[in-house]
């Protein structure tokens, strides 16, 4: 039984002939091989079939309507600062603590906060606990000043009840809290945190906290979790830091590992909620799951990312939006992730055992159930309210599987794109179930050309799909040229490839340009807002779902999808003289 890979191999193996310029049926008579390349592909996958998708009646503007993003911060938040001469001293020796504060009890190696006000602890607990049971309108500020808090049971700081507690870091304070392998629960709160609070809760300061979770999660919030500064380091069993309103970091240093999630936000009740915003900081992520992720949306509007993710880097079940920032994702399955994606500014790059960027509906647990695992949806669905959107910014994408990959409409009107697209011939530069526009912007996108798409002709900015029979070798420059001998566009992949999609806002109708393909050139004619060098008629959209797409809530894994109907070989082997050479 062969895969859906293997029909997509064989697709390829049965298109490819001809010279380097060649694609699909145009190639069966080598006497094409010195035409001009100036045919535009009406329909179907482009390259191959062009871009008949539509992305007519479509909602350009549907991030964000679902998810009520905070990006406020209040001036108490932001500061990280305290009146010494209000706060109250907690001082921790070893097993026992020492605190003057008519608000607070001491009982053994635990002390109850119960009232509103500022608390200056100081000095090691081997083994206890800081708990905060205050009325519904205190707040409560910690402010930790060399104190190293263990508590092998349950949480280190226990936020049973409060307004909002401020967990303050000290200037030049170095400040650890650790759990231990297990928690028994003393009430009816499910505490599963190092720091654990049922309301708001900001950490903030300049000082450095280290917190070790031996145990499920570093730092949890059941409402808002607000960080505006200091140099956190966590590290986690499950997840580093959990909110479930909303994740929100002003400023700040992180350097998050852990075996689950760096950064969760989910709401299942409010799923307006449940959102990441992140205005400014250093982030260095190491996880296993994903590195941020929401049931809601991502909202990156600066700050510094470099991310090793063991599955997607950010992902969201409803909207990725980058705005600025920094962002370099050296590993991951999928790179950026949502049902929208979109890109306004920033400079990103991104590294995917998969897609690089992909837009899809988050499944359900139901029909994640329904679905073999590893096998793959192998959906052709145009979902009309997913799509990708770039606007602005660099956007460099080097993916195994698709570079940008859209279960429904592409659009980019702004903005410098690269793709280092994939080598297999299931995949593609780009991929779409909808529609692709291009009214502005910048893009050079290489990968393999079995299922190659380029740019729908509802666009207004010309594009050039250039399918190859020959693959090209990594660093093999792409470069357009103008007739007046203007460089346009110089840019070398670092991925072998066989199909070259660019456009740029210097790009004409009824212009001639050269394009150089390592040694090769030849004169192209824009004939139109689509320029395509071939055409296999009658091919549908079939290479879309022939790789069985993993979308949002599926891992990796082998697609069992079986041959398309009329292509299986006999007896389930390859026919004579089309083995594939070795794998793909």
């Amino acid at each position: 039984m062969y895969n859906k890979k293997t029909a997509a191999v064989l697709l390829c193996i049965l298109l490819s002939a001809g010279t380097l310029w060649g694609c699909g049926s145009e190639q069966a008579d080598s006497r094409e091989a010195d035409k001009t390349v100036s045919d535009t592909a009406p329909g179907g996958r482009a390259g191959m079939m062009g871009g008949s998708g539509s992305t007519e009646g479509v909602d350009r503007n549907l991030e964000l309507t679902g998810s009520e993003v905070d990006t406020e911060f209040t001036e108490r938040d932001r500061e990280g600062t305290y009146a010494a001469d209000e706060a109250d001293d907690i001082t921790l020796n070893g097993d026992t603590i020492q605190s003057e504060s008519g608000s607070a009890e001491v009982s053994g190696s635990t002390i109850t906060i119960n009232g509103e006000g500022v608390y200056r602890i100081t000095g090691e607990l081997g083994d206890g606990q800081i708990v905060v049971d205050a009325g519904d309108s205190d707040k409560v500020q910690i402010v930790l000043d060399g104190a190293e808090i263990r508590c092998e049971t349950s949480a280190a700081i226990y936020v049973k009840n409060a307004d909002k507690v401020f967990l303050t870091l000290a200037e030049g304070s170095q400040n650890s809290l650790s759990g231990g392998n297990t928690y028994t629960q003393t009430d009816d709160n499910t505490v599963d945190g190092v720091v654990f609070s049922k309301d708001d809760l900001t950490v903030n300061g300049s000082g450095a906290l280290k917190v070790t979770a031996s145990y499920k999660h570093g730092i949890v919030s059941k409402n808002d979790l607000v960080i505006t500064g200091g140099e956190i380091t966590v590290n986690a069993a499950e997840h580093c830091m959990t909110g479930k309103d909303c994740i929100k970091v002003w400023d700040g240093t992180f350097s998050l590992t852990s075996q689950g999630k760096g950064m969760k936000a989910e709401n299942t009740e409010e799923t307006e909620k449940g959102n990441i915003y992140i205005a400014g900081g250093t982030f260095v992520l190491n996880t296993e799951d994903d590195a941020l992720h929401t049931g809601g949306s991502i909202v990156i509007d600066g700050g510094s990312f470099t991310v090793d993710s063991g599955d997607d880097a950010f992902h969201a079940d409803l909207d990725v939006v980058v705005n600025d920032g920094v962002i370099a994702v050296n590993s991951c399955y999928e790179g950026l992730e949502g049902r929208r994606v979109v890109v306004n500014g920033g400079e990103t790059s991104l590294t995917a055992s998969d897609d690089g960027v992909n837009a899809a509906k988050a499944k359900t647990e139901e029909e994640e159930a329904d679905v073999p695992g590893g096998s793959g949806d192998g959906s052709m669905d145009n979902d009309t309210e997913a799509y990708i959107k770039i606007t602005g910014g660099t956007l460099e994408v080097d993916a195994e599987g698709d570079g940008l990959d859209s279960n429904g409409s592409l659009f980019l009107s702004g903005g410098t794109v690269y793709v280092n697209g994939p080598v297999s011939g299931g995949d593609g530069a780009l991929d779409y179930n909808g529609g692709a526009d291009i009214t502005g912007g910048t893009i050079i996108a290489v990968g393999s050309s079995g299922m190659a798409q380029g740019f729908s002709d509802s666009s207004t900015q010309c594009s050039i799909l250039q399918n190859l029979t020959e693959s090209q070798e990594a660093q093999s420059a792409v470069i357009l040229i103008d007739a007046d001998g203007n460089e346009l566009l110089n840019w070398a992949p670092e991925k072998n490839y066989s199909s070259v999609l660019i456009s740029c806002p210097e790009m004409n109708e009824g212009e001639t340009y050269t394009l150089t393909i390592g040694n090769e050139s030849k004169e192209l004619t824009l004939e139109s807002i689509v320029t395509s060098n071939g055409t296999a008629e009658g091919m549908g959209r079939m290479g879309g779902g022939m790789k069985g797409n993993m979308k949002n809530g599926q891992k990796p894994g082998h697609a069992d999808g079986e041959m398309p109907e009329g292509m299986e070989p006999p007896d389930g082997e390859m026919p004579e003289g089309m083995e594939p050479p070795g794998e793909i």
